[in-house]
């Protein structure tokens, strides 16, 4: 199993991911980013276009549910880490005020004006802590059924991979960002007004997560042999002591043969 790599996307590699590019093992992700894509998922799938232009993220999820997947979770994406005002980005989410103490705000150019990354030592704060998903779809759209539970889905994967690494991610609600807290300017309705923040926070909240079921499983099966061995010796005694006197034993006992005789 490749590190960082869902095993249920389709893996599409690119190379629009570290500082300086290409390089592996930066991310170490302390939120979500939802995206809206303002187009399509074929479009971001075809390495034609997101190469040469410079895309890069970590997900991009269809309206029909389908996942593609173009860079590892353990690398840093470029999807996130440039915003259009730094006063108007949003310190109430405690995690990305946080993130702002790790670096300093420095002016980039983009798409003709001006903008901010938050860098340190070369690196893009924002993309080395965060995991990128994008999309199908345009701001006003309303979300699928299946792509919101694809979308819920990855992140479970994604909340499941980081802790078998040694890296889990907190959870809590301020571990959901729409691209809009980073940039109100450029991206003031991504993912739109039809994000279903609410369900996948509750999904993601309230459903436990491949490891905590398997934990949860493993202690069912302990405690129903605990219970299965107490109930045999309880049983056992039982038999010794009133099996002459009592037809409620006797009963039980027939019971339990029949069971056996049909292979239950």
């Amino acid at each position: 199993m490749s590190d960082g790599i869902c095993p249920f996307a389709v893996w599409r590699p690119t190379a629009n991911f570290g500082y300086p590019q290409g390089a592996h093992g930066q991310n170490k992700p302390v939120v979500f980013v939802d995206h809206i894509m303002d187009g399509w998922k074929r479009t971001l799938d075809d390495a034609g276009w997101r190469e040469p232009a410079g895309v890069g993220v970590h997900f991009g999820i269809g309206r029909d549910g389908s996942v593609s997947q173009y860079t590892s979770i353990v690398d840093a994406s470029w999807g996130n880490g440039i915003s259009g005002s730094i006063r108007g980005y949003d310190r109430g989410n405690p995690r990305l005020a946080h993130l702002e103490t790790l670096g300093q705000w420095a002016t980039v150019p983009y798409a003709g004006t001006t903008a901010y990354a938050l860098v340190s030592q070369g690196r893009n704060v924002l993309n080395t802590h965060s995991i990128s998903i994008e999309h199908e779809g345009f701001p006003g759209d309303v979300w699928t059924a299946e792509m919101t539970d694809a979308s819920i889905r990855v992140k479970r994967w994604c909340l499941d991979e980081l802790a078998r690494l040694g890296m889990p991610m907190d959870v809590g609600p301020d571990m959901l960002v729409g691209h809009y807290q980073i940039d109100p300017v450029n991206r003031a309705r991504c993912p739109g007004p039809e994000w279903p923040r609410e369900a996948i926070l509750e999904a993601l909240m309230d459903a436990p997560t491949k490891a905590e079921f398997g934990a949860l499983f493993a202690l069912v099966l302990k405690l129903q042999d605990a219970v299965q061995a107490l109930g045999g010796a309880l049983f056992d005694l039982a038999r010794h002591t009133y099996g002459d006197v009592d037809p409620r034993v006797k009963a039980i006992e027939e019971r339990l043969a029949a069971l056996k005789g049909d292979g239950k």
